[in-house]
């Protein structure tokens, strides 16, 4: 350079005033070769064709970021799959063609774009929280949270990982640990509705209500135009038990979306929950008008009418479920009900979806709004009865969300539950006051009980499922030990020895359950009429009942 003359000085500074300018490059190559500096000049000429390649690939990812604006996805992929192949050690075009194969649905391509930006560059945030998604929309989720987290140890700051994060481990069924990452989310974007929302069902899938409700609303006060936030909103304040607000978030989501059949359908949820079942009825009936084959809300619908002794009104409903899920037995069970027919019990497969759909708001529902009391009854009689007695042994037949648990727990040293529905057991089990819980069957599950191994048997509200109660009787009896005790409610028939009701759910007479017992060697320490809960405002009768095994 020592030798240069002032032409190639003036050159020279043009290539370091514009590094990336190929004419620069070009120019001083060529007077170099002028010169016979033909190595530098070879240099020179290298450096203006990668400036132009560079140029070239600039360009090529401007008009892919142009094409994504207007929202033509396939054309803007190709651009940048032009620029990664003019400039493959860059790493833009590659962070935005694995987001484009990604928008395209085409996972084989993204993943292969992720990885060669991590070929580049292994600590790179943006390529580790692709190739998170591309592997939690490809089913794996451990690489997925495995990539999230290197993202968020490469840049602590990345929120879109914190929130692919938490979805992914939401999937997984880790709902602590989606709550923290939902946390962290919302701590590093305050102001992103998104964040708020997933934080706000995240609080609610582990029970935190009260937490979800503030968290909700802030997402409401984000997004105040999305009806998603004001939808979350009325499902925590259900939970937390404030219906009217309830019922106005969800209007104001219903409002926000008039033809959304949901959003219809959660404000007859609201309604139900405020013990308002017309106005439910004709929220049933907007959502259906919207979406004549919206399941939940002929379900439910049907169900209200039920309750309300609207029996003529259900015949069509039925009809319609019976053709959109012709494999259910719920159906053919109700209309079998409607018709005055008597069947042995409720099919399984009709009782574990029942209540595995009412699992997450079976306490609210039927303590709060239905007023349900046979676990209180039930509790009361047998701690009056036992005089202090303490058994050995009980099991809660049907345990459902574990509503008897707490109320003998102080009186039984070992406490077990069985339940047809797993999400039932899982509430039960979230008590942490049973010793034991199993999924099945509850005659079948006393079959595997050792004989005479139970001092004390517990079934609330289950046995309206059954119809024919004798191999329950003889199944309890044999597991009984001598002057064990076997606590149930039943719903009341002052006609029939057994009623199929409209509802679905059997009522049993006064004769036979003494007729049962006395044919199983079982003793009548307690048949006593009493109010099992609320429909419509109106008391649901039933027997209280307290037999013992004769030594």
């Amino acid at each position: 350079m020592d030798d240069d003359d002032d032409e190639l000085r003036a050159l020279r500074q043009q290539v370091a005033d514009a590094p990336d300018a190929p004419g620069a490059h070009a120019a001083l190559a060529t007077a170099l070769q002028a010169r016979g500096a033909l190595d530098d000049a070879i240099g020179a000429h290298r450096a203006a064709v990668d400036a132009a390649h560079q140029q070239a690939a600039i360009a090529s990812y401007n008009l892919g970021a142009a094409l994504v604006a207007a929202g033509r996805l396939d054309d803007a992929a190709a651009a940048f799959a032009t620029a990664t192949t003019l400039a493959p050690r860059w790493l833009p075009p590659l962070d935005n063609l694995t987001a484009m194969r990604a928008l395209l649905g085409q996972w084989p391509e993204a993943e292969a774009a992720a990885r060669a930006a991590l070929a580049l560059a292994p600590d790179h945030a943006l390529a580790h929280h692709h190739l998170g998604l591309v592997c939690g929309q490809t089913a794996r989720l451990d690489e997925a949270a495995a990539h999230h987290r290197a993202a968020l140890a490469a840049d602590p700051t990345l929120a879109d990982a914190a929130l692919a994060l938490g979805a992914t481990l939401t999937a997984q069924g880790d709902h602590a640990a989606a709550r923290a990452a939902y946390r962290q989310a919302r701590a590093l974007a305050p102001t992103r509705a998104d964040a708020a929302l997933a934080l706000a069902l995240a609080e609610l899938a582990h029970g935190t209500v009260a937490d979800a409700v503030t968290t909700a609303a802030a997402a409401r006060a984000l997004a105040p135009t999305d009806p998603r936030g004001h939808a979350v909103h009325g499902s925590a304040l259900t939970r937390a038990g404030d219906h009217a607000a309830a019922a106005a978030a969800y209007a104001a989501a219903r409002d926000l979306t008039p033809d959304d059949p949901d959003a219809h359908y959660n404000c007859a949820l609201a309604a139900e929950a405020a013990d308002q079942p017309d106005l439910a009825i004709a929220h049933y009936r907007a959502a259906l008008a919207r979406a004549p084959r919206h399941l939940p809300s002929l379900l439910n619908l049907s169900r209200v009418l039920v309750d309300l002794r609207r029996l003529d009104e259900l015949e069509p409903l039925y009809q319609e479920i019976e053709a959109l899920v012709p494999a259910n037995t719920m159906t053919p069970h109700l209309r079998a009900a409607l018709r005055g027919e008597l069947t042995a019990a409720a099919p399984r497969a009709y009782v574990v979806d029942l209540f595995d759909a009412l699992a997450p708001r079976f306490d609210d529902l039927m303590v709060g709004t239905l007023r349900y009391a046979g676990h209180r009854r039930l509790a009361a009689l047998i701690a009056d009865r036992a005089a202090g007695r303490r058994f050995a042994r009980a099991l809660d037949l049907g345990c459902g969300s574990g509503l008897v648990a707490p109320l003998v727990r102080d009186h039984v040293a070992w406490l077990a539950g069985v339940d047809l529905a797993p999400r039932m057991i899982e509430v039960a089990r979230a008590r942490g006051l049973y010793d034991e819980l199993t999924v099945a069957d509850v005659v079948d599950h006393l079959a595997t009980v050792p004989a005479a191994t139970l001092a004390l048997v517990t079934a609330a509200d289950v046995l309206i499922y059954l119809g024919d109660l004798a191999p329950l009787f003889a199944a309890v009896a044999r597991a009984l030990t001598d002057a064990g005790w076997f606590a149930f409610t039943v719903e009341r028939s002052d006609a029939d020895d057994v009623v199929l009701q409209a509802t679905g759910r059997y009522a049993h007479g006064r004769a036979y359950v003494a007729r049962l017992a006395a044919a199983h060697g079982l003793t009548v320490l307690a048949l006593e009429a009493f109010e099992v809960r609320h429909e419509a405002d109106l008391p649901v009768p039933g027997w209280l009942v307290l037999l013992a095994r004769a030594p």
